[in-house]
């Protein structure tokens, strides 16, 4: 697992400039440009434009929790032969011999304890840190501390330049309202490419049901919900003959953990839990007719004759039946793919359907566990954090990105040349679900458990509540 943190960590998490959170800062927002340099583009073309800078020993503190998985973005102490590490080391390097800087990064702690750490230093005026990496995730308690006001505003950054391709400008689109970025995710947070959502399929499964691999209709724009639908149903088999499907004995069509697999096919279809209003702040897109269409899709999945099983037993069942070759399909992630090292059967990845062919693109939301980049309040000097960020983003863009992306996840990880493809494909349309305690991907679970649609009287029965939190977040960024 350590070897794919190291991978992961370097595709997508810091932050950006002088851009508002206004429509015109999330053009091309679904990274049509945002494809890797060629060697010509990298030296002629693609530079990050910064002053002549030389400090002479200062530091450059980086504070990583480490539930991220961050830690591989930024630790690496010696050249080892690994190619991610030796990477990650050469960048800090660079950074410390082009700015004479000393690079720290500083594992600060685990979730909600990282959280209170950082929070107890900011609060006591405690100038520890110039970046904190942490989850986008409210039960870790960052996203909190966003609306609480204990983090910059990187419109204030002088020389973090969002038109460059090392910064997600998705997070803008999704996660920033108003006219204020509180986070924001780069290049050299690979952790965030790493907690993006996938489907892995089993190739020797799909061979022997006869069912073609998926490749061809992704990259035409035609791998729908519907032909998913079909392919869990024929996956389905009562292997040990017993006339009961068991998720111990038996082979499904679709598998997956029940805090991942149901707001993974959710944003894939185009769901969303809020949208913006026309003065770019969030507001609930739940109570309305297509939202209950797609809860009743998410649903259909694991009913019992369609193939598919939510896994809320134990963490790893659901890996363990695709490993078993017992599911034809898998909802994963990238930073899951050392998981399958030693698995027998052949496996291909894809991204999740579209809801149909109509839907511009493939929609891959991002786990709450990614890195985001947060400047906390007691930052004493905007100009140098800036500079440090968009130098280790453009460094990391060159450098990093290739060494994980080109080297590492297509030919150690992944097994066969197609699935680079998708790989591009859904590096290019991560989206990240707001995260709310009233609304969020545990919401869908007794539903589909039940296999009854109570989305209505759902949100009804929490609309208060969720709307208190709203309230919160657009405090915040109207300020």
């Amino acid at each position: 697992m350590k070897k794919l943190l190291i991978l992961f960590l370097a595709a997508a998490v810091a932050a950006t400039v002088l851009f508002s959170c206004s429509d015109s800062g999330t053009k091309d927002a679904t990274g049509s440009d945002k494809t890797l340099p060629t060697e010509t583009e990298t030296e002629t073309e693609i530079r990050e434009e910064l002053p002549e800078k030389y400090y002479d020993g200062r530091e450059f503190r980086v504070f990583c929790d480490e539930g991220t998985g961050c830690k591989d973005d930024f630790v690496a102490e010696q050249l080892n032969g690994e190619i991610f590490n030796d990477s990650v080391f050469s960048r800090n390097m660079a950074l410390e011999q082009r700015f004479g800087i000393k690079f720290v990064p500083h594992i600060a702690g685990y979730g909600d304890g990282f959280t209170r750490n950082i929070d107890t230093m900011i609060l006591a005026g405690d100038n520890a840190f110039e970046v904190a990496m942490g989850m986008n995730n409210v039960y870790s308690g960052i996203t909190t501390l966003v609306y609480e006001g204990r983090f910059i505003d990187w419109n204030g950054l002088p020389y973090v330049d969002l038109e460059k391709p090392w910064w997600d400008t998705n997070v803008i689109r999704d996660l920033c309202f108003g006219n204020k970025i509180y986070m924001m995710a780069g290049d050299y947070n690979v952790s965030t490419l790493g907690n993006t959502r996938i489907i892995l399929f089993n190739k020797n499964l799909f061979t022997d049901l006869n069912i073609d691999y998926p490749y061809e209709s992704v990259l035409e724009g035609t791998w729908v919900f519907d032909d998913f639908l079909e392919i869990c149903k024929l996956g389905l088999a009562d292997l040990n003959g017993d006339g009961k499907i068991n998720y111990k004995d038996d082979r499904f069509g679709f598998t997956g953990w029940y805090c991942d697999a149901n707001e993974s096919i959710f944003f894939g279809l185009g769901g969303t839990y809020t949208v913006k209003d026309e003065s770019n702040l969030p507001a609930f897109n739940l109570d309305n007719e297509k939202t209950f269409d797609l809860v009743d899709k998410v649903i259909a999945v694991f009913a019992a004759d369609n193939g598919g099983y939510l896994n809320t037993v134990d963490w790893g069942i659901d890996m363990e039946i695709f490993a078993q070759s017992r599911s034809l399909m898998l909802n994963s992630r990238f930073i899951l793919l050392p998981n399958f090292r030693d698995m027998e059967d052949d496996f291909g990845i894809i991204p999740h359907p579209k809801l149909t062919e109509q839907q511009q693109e493939y929609l891959e939301s991002v786990d709450a566990v990614c890195t985001m980049t947060y400047i906390p309040i007691t930052a004493q000097d905007l100009e140098f954090i800036s500079i440090m960020l968009e130098a280790m983003a453009a460094e990391s863009y060159r450098n990093v990105m290739p060494a994980y992306y080109d080297v590492v996840l297509t030919t150690k990880l992944t097994r066969d040349n197609d699935s680079e493809a998708m790989i591009d494909i859904i590096k290019n349309s991560r989206s990240y679900p707001l995260q709310l305690t009233t609304f969020n991907f545990n919401m869908f679970t007794p539903f589909v458990t039940q296999q009854k649609n109570n989305m209505a009287s759902f949100y009804k029965s929490n609309e208060k509540r969720g709307l208190d939190e709203l309230e919160k977040i657009i405090d915040a960024y109207s300020s």
